[in-house]
């Protein structure tokens, strides 16, 4: 493991919240993404997927438990020994320079604790996401014009942003939502459902949208209720941070065939498995006519996966299916969803080895990483079935 980020002054007990701050401060400032906290260990950053350590020596039970108070307020140990996880943000501001000529910086994080063992005792664990304030542009990201176009055009539907924790779909959006509302002629009205906010437009020039971004928790009880009262605010565009329940996904779908455009985002790992998934969380007797419901719905997905690059950082792999009523009946007309949604990927979009293979012949991941893509494609498609 990399020790050569390491912080070597930070005190004997870490009990203030400057002394946080300048870890994650540190972490950020070198590109890592996720600070990992946990007794028994130091503090692990992970940067451009690698694991490094920022100090040298073991956190306790007894402090991390006092870092988690100081991030999430002093009662967040007590959810926690009560077998309840934390969800909550955190941020700050770094200012330097002399007088005059003050620099700052907005330093952003999503912040997770739980319950764990450490040698059969019970801890707790941390995660800190790096969130940051801006959002790319498109270009920035290498997104694709045929998705550009989607979210530039598109005036109803569901688009859907799916993948595992981690791997930017959060960032793809925000990066789809800033390029909407930098255009002149785009006459947006972007209403956001997150738990928590993570990227913000405080600093985009909007010449003819307004965005609001709702937080779930603080000023909405819940996904469902956020997007129901969306639909109440003359929206033209509704984004939910995440579609993971029947009452969600339900009225994600209401929202996306009553005249908004709805984007969200499924921890799915393809295509195919995010028919199905959305499909699951419906009561059993519903799941015929949801199954319908879904796919009428759908207007794009997109599956994105962060796979190392060979420059050391990271590279983003895209499987993208744009849905016309001829592609959506031919997957309905199949008893297997799954395998239906494959092949319309194979026929009439970008398969994930596809674009594994553009990467490949142009250079930015290696040869034993497009072979992992390629198995792990095939071992799927095998899975689904005729």
């Amino acid at each position: 493991m990399n020790t050569d980020l390491m912080l070597r002054d930070i005190p004997p007990q870490i009990n203030q919240l400057e002394d946080i701050n300048r870890i994650l401060k540190h972490m950020s400032d070198n590109g890592g993404s996720d600070l990992f906290i946990r007794a028994g260990m130091p503090p692990i950053a992970n940067i451009y997927g690698r694991k490094v350590r920022l100090m040298p020596r073991i956190l306790n039970a007894k402090e991390v438990e006092g870092i988690l108070a100081l991030l999430a307020g002093s009662s967040a140990p007590s959810l926690i020994n009560a077998a309840k996880p934390v969800n909550d943000a955190h941020e700050f501001i770094h200012a330097e320079g002399g007088p005059g000529q003050v620099t700052k910086t907005r330093y952003r994080y999503r912040l997770n604790a739980i319950g764990c063992l450490v040698k059969a005792r019970d801890a707790m664990t941390i995660t800190m996401r790096s969130i940051p304030t801006t959002p790319p542009k498109p270009a920035d990201i290498g997104m694709e014009e045929e998705i550009l176009q989607q979210f530039r055009t598109s005036d109803q539907g569901l688009i859907l942003v799916c993948g595992a924790t981690g791997n930017g779909k959060s960032t793809l959006l925000a990066a789809a939502i800033r390029d909407q509302l930098e255009n002149p002629d785009g006459n947006r009205n972007i209403v956001t459902v997150e738990e928590p906010i993570e990227f913000v437009y405080d600093d985009i020039d909007m010449p003819s949208s307004l965005v609001t971004q709702i937080p779930v928790g603080r000023k909405i009880q819940s996904f469902h209720e956020g997007v129901i009262n969306a639909m109440r605010m003359a929206p033209t565009d509704i984004l939910v941070g995440e579609s993971r329940d029947y009452e969600t996904v339900s009225a994600a779908v209401e929202g996306s065939v009553t005249g908004h455009v709805v984007y969200s985002t499924v921890h799915s790992n393809s295509i195919s498995e995010t028919f199905q998934r959305l499909v699951a969380v419906y009561p059993e007797q519903l799941q015929p006519a949801a199954r319908l419901d879904i796919v009428q719905a759908a207007k794009m997905l997109v599956v994105q996966r962060l796979v190392p690059s060979v420059d050391g950082k990271r590279q983003a792999l895209r499987e993208i299916l744009v849905l016309d009523q001829q592609i959506k009946e031919s997957i309905l007309a199949s008893n297997n969803l799954a395998a239906a949604a494959m092949q319309a990927v194979s026929q009439h979009g970008q398969p994930m080895v596809e674009d594994a293979r553009k990467k490949l012949a142009d250079g930015k991941i290696s040869q034993d990483t497009y072979h992992r893509i390629e198995t792990n494609y095939a071992s799927m498609k095998s899975r689904m079935g005729p």
